[in-house]
C-alpha cells in the first residue's frame, strides 16, 4: 500500500478524515470462515423489530416452487442472519465488498477507516467455529498467507468495541452444555463453549458482547435449561464487558425460576435480557433427502389469529399471558377458533 500524500482526502485534518471514513463504512460487518480462510462483507440484516418474527418473512413467494428456498432458509445456522448467509455463499470468491477495497488504497487510509470501523462498526459472527479460528490468528504476531483478510484481521479485531455472535445451534448441542459438568457427555461443541471468553479476549477493547442463541428443533424453548447452559458464559464474564442476551419466549405455564432466568434481576447488573417470538416454521429434509417444511407454533399463539392482524402485538402478548396466569388453556381456546394445534405438552 502506498501513501498518497497529493490526496485531497489525506490532507484534511484527521477529525474530518474520520468523520468522512464513518459515512463510508457499514454499521455491521460479518466475519465468516469459509474453506479455511476468512471471508468478510457487509451485514444485510434489516434493522427492524426482530422480536415477533416467525419465520413467515423468510418465505420468498407463494406456491410449492418457492417451498425448497423457504425451507432452506428456514433451517439457516444463520439464524435472523439467514439472508447474510445466502451472500456469503453467492458472493465471488475472495471480495466484492467495497469496504475492502477502501482499506486497501493506502497504508494511511487503512488505519484510518481501521479507527473509524473500531468504534462505530459491530462485527457478526455466527459460529464458534470462526471465533476460535480468530483467537488462534490473533496470537501469531506475522502471517505468511496470501488472502489479505489475514494480514487486514490482525488490525482491526484489536480495537473492536462491539460484537455480536448468532448461535442457532442442534438441539444435541444445547442439551449436553446443560450436561456440561458432565465430562463423560463433554463434546466439540461444550469444549468451545465453555472457552467462549477465552476466545474472546482476541478482542481487547470490546465493550459490548451481543448473544443470540437458539436451536434448530421445533422442540419448544421452554424445555431447556437456561441457568445450566448460560451459568459459565454469565459468570466468566469479563467485568468490564456489557452483555446483551435476546433468547426465545418463555410459555407461562413452563416457567422456571430454577431452570429460567425471568427477568434482568436474575442477572448481574452488566447482563441484559431481551426474549423475542420463536420461529413457528422450520425446515427439514424428509426421508428422501427433501426439503418439507413444518409448522409449531409457540406463545405468544395469539399473534397466529388472522383477527389479530393489525393489532399491538406487545397488547396482544400481555393478554394472552394473562389469559395462561388465570388458568385459561389458550390453546384449546385457539384450537376451538382456528384449528391451529400447538402441542404445548408434548416436549
Amino acid at each position: 500500500m502506498n501513501t498518497q500524500r497529493q490526496s485531497r482526502l489525506l490532507s484534511l485534518p484527521a477529525e474530518l478524515q474520520q468523520a468522512i471514513y464513518v459515512l463510508c463504512i457499514p454499521d455491521r460487518i460479518h466475519i465468516c470462515l469459509q474453506q479455511g480462510k476468512l471471508q468478510w462483507f457487509t451485514c444485510a440484516l434489516a434493522v427492524s423489530d426482530e422480536e415477533y418474527l416467525d419465520g413467515s418473512e423468510r418465505n420468498p413467494g407463494e406456491g410449492a416452487q418457492s417451498e425448497p428456498l423457504w425451507a432452506r432458509r428456514l433451517a439457516s445456522s444463520w439464524g435472523s442472519h439467514w439472508n447474510c448467509e445466502e451472500i456469503a455463499y453467492t458472493r465471488p470468491h475472495g471480495g466484492g465488498d467495497p469496504l475492502l477495497s477502501l482499506l486497501l488504497v493506502c497504508k494511511e487510509m487503512f488505519f484510518g477507516i481501521k479507527d473509524a470501523i473500531s468504534g462505530n462498526t459491530i462485527v457478526a459472527l455466527t459460529d464458534l467455529e470462526t471465533l476460535g479460528f480468530l483467537a488462534k490468528r490473533s496470537k501469531e504476531t506475522q502471517t505468511h498467507n496470501r488472502d489479505q483478510n489475514f494480514s487486514i484481521m490482525p488490525n482491526l479485531l484489536p480495537r473492536v468495541v462491539e460484537l455480536n455472535i448468532t448461535l442457532w445451534l442442534p438441539l444435541a448441542n444445547l442439551r449436553s452444555l446443560e450436561e456440561q459438568e458432565n465430562s463423560s457427555l463433554a463434546t466439540e461443541s461444550t469444549n468451545m463453549w465453555q472457552q467462549l471468553h477465552s476466545m474472546l479476549a482476541c478482542f481487547k477493547h470490546l465493550q459490548m458482547l451481543h448473544l443470540w442463541l437458539d436451536h434448530d428443533d421445533p422442540c419448544f424453548w421452554h424445555t431447556m435449561n437456561e441457568r445450566a447452559i448460560l451459568s459459565t458464559f454469565i459468570s466468566e464474564r469479563a467485568p468490564d464487558c456489557k452483555i446483551s442476551l435476546s433468547l426465545p419466549k418463555l410459555h407461562p405455564w413452563y416457567e422456571d425460576p430454577h431452570r429460567h432466568y425471568l427477568n434482568d434481576a436474575d442477572l448481574p447488573a452488566t447482563v441484559h435480557l431481551q426474549r423475542r417470538m420463536r420461529q413457528w416454521h422450520f425446515g427439514r429434509n424428509d426421508a428422501q433427502g427433501l426439503p418439507v417444511l413444518e409448522f409449531k407454533a409457540d406463545f405468544p399463539i395469539l399473534l397466529g389469529l388472522p383477527d389479530m392482524e393489525g393489532f399491538d402485538k406487545k397488547r396482544t402478548e400481555a393478554i394472552e399471558r394473562g389469559m395462561w396466569e388465570s388458568g385459561e388453556d389458550v390453546e384449546r381456546t385457539m384450537m376451538r377458533w382456528s384449528g391451529i394445534v400447538c402441542e404445548y405438552t408434548d416436549i
